[in-house]
């Protein structure tokens, strides 16, 4: 049976769309991305570079999951346990 061509980040564009629309619609989506964002400095970066050429739903999935909102969001928990 013959396998596909392997196409570098040929299964992004499908992982980015879906992504883009569950950030949209499960504000516990969005968080899990921020998080992950927020503790791995290589996918937050990776996506930032993907935002220049990507499309507007995957540029506005990479605007709301901005990983400095999860750190805001984080020292104001943090304020509230003193």
């Amino acid at each position: 049976m013959p396998l596909p061509v392997p196409i570098p980040l040929i299964g992004a564009v499908p992982l980015l769309l879906g992504c883009a629309i569950l950030t949209s619609n499960s504000r516990y989506f969005r968080r899990a991305l921020q998080s992950l964002r927020h503790r791995s400095a290589f996918v937050s970066r990776w996506l930032e570079h993907l935002a220049k050429r990507g499309p507007s739903s995957v540029k506005a999935m990479i605007k709301r999951t901005n990983p400095h909102a999860f750190a805001r969001y984080i020292r104001m928990q943090m304020r509230g346990e003193r």
